[in-house]
């Protein structure tokens, strides 16, 4: 970034902050200019060249093998085929051949980045394709190899597939110069750091046992490379520190990986004091700034809440392996974390899509569940040593728990009656049947990121409606970033989600690809239960900057138990004329209408639904992973309204197969 750049966007920061960017800015100019980075490398290469290579007690993997079922090898066994054949997937597009890609090219479109100066790039640009940087960023993340090595760990070492690692390895290396690639990014190379380290412990553990001269040479070769990696890794983290006023995801993968560089590095007799002081100086401050007191995290995105609770987890590994766990009070929040990670688990087990969608895996045991909460929620089971919700995860969701903390929690007992469970601070709510496949999940809270958006949507008073098992009403998440960022942002505008739209404008202003003003502020938050029924009641008056006193109140009437959902919004307005619009996306079920006010929608469980306003069914896009789009269904309507307060009504039920027959 320029000067001028840099400039532009410290302006409004604190002055701790401007300071620190100006220093950084500095020292990365002085970095290049002198040649620096590769001098940093060669330090690195020669540092672990001339060094022994210890067997050393793991950062992160627990030293004894895992007690694996026959299905969690059966599945291990799986993906680590998949890996060592090239034969799975990036978000949702299959893989490049692993033994010639090219690590800078977004393969789908032959689109390469050229290999220069890191700081030279630009993601934000007018395209005729749809490239995504992301790609290559996360096939260079290389996360899917930890399988490969965990595999070995639970059996046999396999000399030709270290072998075949170390070659991947060092021609990623060798085409990804140190901070001259497009993944040289300060997120990706902390990404990276984990996965790395993950590989080195579990490197590590196969060489303490390993007898045979062979299979001992090709570990210590790998383990050497994998060693220097992390130096040189850690250090262009260090010097890219993401830090700002308020800091979010970037921030906790730059610290956690600084943390655990300097553990895996100590045990080398590689001293790396500082990234471990500051690591530890920030770490606890992030969790309690990052997490609300109900463990909400405060990005408004439920992909995000699962990778950076994963992050913290690996940190509280590390630092309980070195002796300094985290504090009650930082385990507590991560507690509670999980805690709403199983609460936003849907009857099919994936999770609520509320925010953007990044599919980003830092528990890379399983890397093709991206939606799924299980592995870090049965991570903390594990690590904790507790209670954490109630959802059931299939068995192979605690691999990364059998992995890293040597044991599994029993699996909860479905509770027997419906779970109503309130995020305050966060601003969600969940309600949920499992026995019947009920689950309902509302947004009632603010915009995100301490009121600056981050990766959270206009979507406050929109919920996601399960019946019977199956998806009725859904978030439509987010399929990309820079590969297209007006359809970024159309997939987070108010228009998209299940809520009240007015006048066809945003309830918070949209800012810029990654901000929406605090326009939208919950307001008069309300849940009570009478007997079977809950309900819940909320407000905000976002759109009172366009007409002043124009308010939406929203009532949710839910009952579990009778498989049905009531919506009621009474709308507020002193203008005459104003147009408003919902919309209730149903993602793949088809919708069929019955009559002008009344739809059928799904196929098997079918769920009537009852509007007092014509809705028909739209064609309607929606993404459940990041990179994924699909064409769908919505059903839409639209009237116009009087001044003062108008009331509409929207009721979902779930049928019985006989009563549609």
């Amino acid at each position: 970034m320029t000067f001028a750049g840099l400039l532009r966007r410290a302006i409004g920061k604190p002055l701790p902050v401007i300071a620190f960017r100006l220093l950084q800015s500095l020292r990365l100019q002085a970095l290049h200019r002198s040649g620096g980075w590769p001098r940093i490398a060669r330090r690195a290469e020669k540092t672990f060249r001339d060094r022994t290579i210890r067997s050393a007690r793991p950062v992160l993997v627990h030293p004894h093998a895992p007690p694996l079922t026959d299905g969690q090898r059966s599945t291990l066994d799986a993906v680590a085929a998949s890996v060592r054949n090239s034969d799975f997937k990036i978000f949702g597009a299959p893989v490049p051949n692993l033994d010639d890609c090219d690590f800078s090219t977004d393969w789908r479109f032959g689109k390469t980045w050229p290999r220069r100066y890191f700081k030279l790039n630009r993601f934000y640009e007018a395209k005729d394709i749809a490239y995504d940087v992301k790609f290559p960023w996360e096939l260079s993340r290389l996360h899917y190899l930890v399988p490969l090595l965990a595999r070995q760990f639970a059996g046999e070492t396999d000399e030709a597939e270290c072998r075949w690692m170390l070659r991947l390895l060092q021609r990623w290396r060798c085409e990804n110069p140190l901070a001259f690639s497009v993944n040289w990014y300060p997120m990706e190379a902390s990404m990276r750091t984990v996965s790395l380290a993950l590989l080195a412990d579990l490197a590590c553990l196969l060489l303490a046992r390993e007898t045979r001269d062979g299979s001992r040479q090709a570990l210590t070769e790998l383990l050497r490379l994998l060693l220097t990696s992390v130096l040189e890794h850690g250090t262009f983290v260090w010097e890219n520190r993401e830090f700002t006023d308020v800091r979010g995801n970037h921030f906790t993968a730059n610290i956690v990986a600084l943390l655990i560089a300097a553990e895996l590095l100590e045990r080398q007799g590689v001293k790396r004091r500082r990234w471990r002081r500051y690591a530890d100086a920030w770490i606890e401050r992030e969790i309690i700034l990052q997490f609300f007191p109900d463990g909400v995290n405060f990005e408004k995105s439920c992909g995000y809440h699962k990778l950076v609770l994963e992050l913290f987890l690996l940190a509280q590994i590390a630092r309980e392996r070195a002796g300094r766990p985290l504090s009650p009070s930082a385990r507590e929040r991560l507690e509670k974390a999980a805690v709403f990670s199983d609460a936003l688990t849907r009857p099919d087990g994936l999770g609520a899509n509320f925010g953007d969608t990044d599919s980003a895996v830092a528990l890379p045991f399983l890397f093709d569940r991206t939606r799924s909460h299980g592995q870090v929620v049965e991570l903390a089971r594990a690590l904790f040593n507790v209670d954490i919700g109630t959802f059931p995860f299939p068995e192979e969701e605690q691999l990364a728990a059998l992995f890293l903390t040597g044991r599994r929690r029993a699996f909860p007992s479905s509770p027997g009656v419906p779970e109503i469970l309130q995020f305050a601070d966060g601003g969600y709510v969940v309600v949920r049947a499992q026995d019947r496949g009920y689950f309902f999940m509302a947004d009632v809270g603010e915009v995100g990121m301490a009121g600056r958006g981050g990766h959270g949507h206009n979507d406050l008073l929109a919920f996601e409606l399960c019946l019977g098992g199956l998806p009725v009403v859904i978030d439509p998440g987010s399929p990309c970033y820079t590969a297209d960022l007006d359809k970024k942002t159309a997939y987070r505008s108010t228009g998209v989600h299940s809520t009240v739209q007015l006048m066809g404008e945003e309830m918070a202003r949209m800012t810029g690809p990654w901000t929406i003003a605090n326009d939208a502020v919950p307001k008069d938050v309300e849940l009570r239960q009478n007997g079977d029924t809950i309900f819940l009641r909320a407000a905000h008056e976002g759109y009172a900057r366009l007409a002043p006193g124009t308010r939406i109140e929203r009532e949710f009437t839910v009952s579990p138990l009778s498989g049905n959902l009531r919506i009621r919004d009474e709308i507020t307005t002193a203008l005459n004329g104003i147009e408003a619009r919902w919309r209730f996306p149903l993602g793949p079920a088809p919708a069929q209408v019955s009559a002008k006010r009344e739809i059928l929608v799904g196929n098997g469980v079918q769920v009537k639904v009852r509007s007092d306003i014509p809705l028909t069914a739209m064609q309607s896009p929606y993404s459940d992973f990041y990179g994924h789009e699909a064409m769908g269904t919505a059903l839409a309507g639209g009237i116009t309204l009087p001044p003062g307060t108008s009331a509409h009504e929207f009721t979902f039920s779930a049928l019985e197969l006989q009563q549609l027959t």
